[in-house]
């Protein structure tokens, strides 16, 4: 099977023309940027070519990736139509940040 990637909306230039994830080089790049970009543009949506649209023409889901290079942590949250989302505690373990999913009730 062949994978299309990922389109990503993370800056004023990202917003009309995203970024496209197609390998792991890609996908390294895509973090640093995030990292490496001014404050008040550290959060991204994501979303991937290999899920349907819905008949609006928009996606049915939205992962939202987010960095503070300051205090080194990251977060994530998804967003579907199928009613997953990302939720749970936080918990510091010896590799950082660690976020547990859930279902969204």
């Amino acid at each position: 099977m062949t994978l299309k990637g990922l389109e990503v909306q993370f800056q004023p230039d990202r917003t009309t023309t995203p970024a496209l994830l197609v390998s792991a080089d890609d996908v390294d790049s895509f973090i640093d940027a995030l990292l490496n970009g001014q404050h008040d543009r550290n959060c991204a949506a994501v979303y991937s070519l290999d899920r349907p649209t819905m008949p609006s023409g928009y996606r049915d889901h939205e992962l939202a990736v987010g960095v503070d290079r300051v205090a080194q942590v990251g977060a994530l949250t998804l967003a579907a139509d199928d009613g997953y989302v990302s939720k749970g505690s936080m918990d510091r373990g010896i590799s950082g940040l660690v976020l547990r999913g859930g279902r969204f009730p």
